[in-house]
């Protein structure tokens, strides 16, 4: 997490969607005091947004979050932008995060982007496997008409003993995304930094 800051605050960044964050007794850890802004929900959460800008707006859609899914609105200036932190947690049904996903997908409107360690490996998101849990998300991306912004080429976003790609940049029609990379020795995490520069329709 101190990495994670560090990241925040040489680069610039507005904007932090963590998946599997550290916590405290008091919620996120490090990022629970200010000057962040921290959308979580429950005990222990297992994914987060931080808000690192105090110069954006953020409105917490806490009615929407869960401890696997942090939901909030984020605005700069008349641009708006729904985001999602997800995380599929590898020992429980992947069906059942599909369809916490989806409900909140269902709830919201306008420009969506979506970062979520779906722990699924599927050609789609440029692994070399596919598997039943990336067919799943698969079918969500298809049913909710979201693209894919993972670029071929790139390295796989997990690497330990082995190495898949089990992370996923997905967003709405109108949200275009640029500079999408992934990149590992970043922090000491087996999962890479994944950064990227969005748009959105006014």
């Amino acid at each position: 997490m101190h990495e994670i800051e560090g990241l925040l605050s040489s680069r610039s960044i507005d904007v932090c969607l963590i998946q599997e964050p550290a916590t405290d007794c008091k919620g996120i850890y490090l990022f629970d005091r200010r000057p962040y802004r921290v959308v979580a929900s429950g005990v222990g959460p297992k994914a987060a947004i931080v808000v690192a800008n105090p110069a954006v707006g953020i409105l917490t859609l806490q009615h929407l979050s869960t401890p696997h899914i942090s939901v909030a609105v984020f605005t700069v200036g008349n641009r708006r932008l729904v985001l999602i932190s997800a995380y599929f947690q590898f020992l429980e049904p992947t069906q059942t995060h599909v369809d916490a996903l989806e409900s909140v997908l269902d709830s919201v409107s306008g420009n969506v982007l979506v970062c979520a360690d779906v722990n699924a490996r599927s050609t789609l998101w440029h692994d070399r496997l596919s598997d039943d849990r990336g067919e799943m998300v698969v079918e969500l991306i298809g049913r909710k008409n979201l693209t894919v912004n993972n670029l071929a080429g790139s390295v796989n976003t997990f690497i330990n003993r082995g190495s898949a790609c089990l992370d996923v940049t997905l967003t709405s029609y109108g949200v275009n995304v640029a500079d999408w990379t992934a990149v590992h020795n970043l922090t000491s995490s087996d999962h890479a930094i994944i950064s990227l520069h969005r748009t959105v329709r006014a």
